[in-house]
């Protein structure tokens, strides 16, 4: 099952459940791509973004993954282990993701992370960016901003 989709660098690409990754030029073909995996097995991606440059997707146990086609992925070292349901990107390229627990996870080129305070410790489930920060949106109806 397919989770979320982006457009960029001329293609589609979706991402979902056991690290499904599938890349289209015209939304009709679709081509599948390497599967992110951890020790546990494949990994379940829930989010994704272009970000100009490249697509970044986050899931399950803290996963970030980047890749120029949408068909091979690089996995990069997260600053929490907790599972990432969303992600935004900014038009400075500054990139927000976030999940369990009120976890807020900032990156400038979609590899180093920091772990940020939320200010809460309910579930956020969506991100969205704005001229000067991102809004998060979570369970129990709660909406926190962070101006990076």
């Amino acid at each position: 099952m397919s989770n979320a989709v982006a457009w960029g660098g001329g293609r589609y690409v979706a991402v979902g459940e056991a690290g499904i990754s599938m890349a289209s030029a015209d939304g009709i073909t679709w081509t599948f791509g390497t599967t992110p995996s951890d020790s546990y097995g494949p990994v379940g991606l829930f989010g994704i973004v272009y970000d100009g440059t490249q697509f970044v997707a986050v899931g399950e146990r803290g996963c970030i993954v980047t890749s120029t086609d949408g068909l091979t992925w690089t996995q990069h070292t997260a600053p929490s282990t907790a599972g990432l349901y969303a992600i935004a990107v900014d038009a400075n390229g500054e990139l927000a993701a976030v999940g369990d627990l009120g976890v807020v996870e900032t990156s400038g080129d979609g590899v180093h992370w920091t772990l940020r305070d939320s200010g809460t410790h309910r579930w956020l489930f969506a991100v969205a960016a704005t001229g000067g920060g991102f809004y998060a949106a979570g369970e129990d109806n709660v909406i926190v901003f962070s101006n990076h």
